[in-house]
């Protein structure tokens, strides 16, 4: 019995986790935004999202290869975890993106924790990284929040993907608010 349950927890953290890098997966963080959305509704809250994109990773990948580049993403989400409190939702997106879950946050909280988030990736050093066309591995962020931002849990990822596209357009290695590139909608 205790093999079995053994076994079936195993399973359940496969389920979640991201084989290369041991951060939450995709599946498990929609599953988590579409709640805490909802609940953020109910409870008239905030909930804000990071997208977290590596700067040139492509480039790092080609120039390195694939397991110099799993090694660095393993090493990302190992950051992005350590930065996380307890309740926030680290994932892994996708290829070189990462979210960055904040149930109960606003944007500027959001943002500080983000702020704070790039300015550690961007000061430490990754193997290979002086070959980097900026010479250091470094990550764009685009943030946005419920309701502030977006009325629903989609929209939401589609604005926070906006805010890190402005990031990379800015010049890469820096932080985007949607905000800050939307003007608020005001009623008439």
């Amino acid at each position: 019995m205790v093999i079995l349950k053994q076994k079936n927890k195993k399973l359940d953290e496969i389920y979640i986790r991201d084989e290369k890098t041991n951060i939450y997966n995709y599946r498990h963080f929609k599953e988590h935004l579409i709640i805490d959305v909802e609940r953020a509704k109910r409870l008239n809250d905030r909930v804000s999202l990071a997208m977290i994109d590596i700067d040139h990773f492509k480039f790092y990948n080609d120039s390195n290869g694939h397991l110099a580049g799993d090694y660095a993403l393993k090493l990302l989400a190992d950051i992005i975890s350590s930065q996380c409190r307890a309740y926030d939702v680290p994932s892994r997106f996708g290829g070189d993106e990462f979210a960055l879950l904040f149930p109960k946050t606003g944007t500027s909280t959001a943002r500080d924790i983000a702020e704070r988030l790039r300015k550690i990736i961007s000061d430490r050093q990754f193997p290979y990284e002086d070959a980097q066309p900026v010479g250091e591995l470094t990550v764009s962020i685009g943030i946005a929040t419920f309701p502030d931002d977006a009325l629903d849990w989609s929209t939401l990822i589609s604005n926070a993907d906006r805010a890190l596209y402005k990031a990379k357009a800015d010049g890469r290695n820096n932080v985007v608010v949607f905000t800050s590139i939307e003007p608020p909608n005001i009623p008439g």
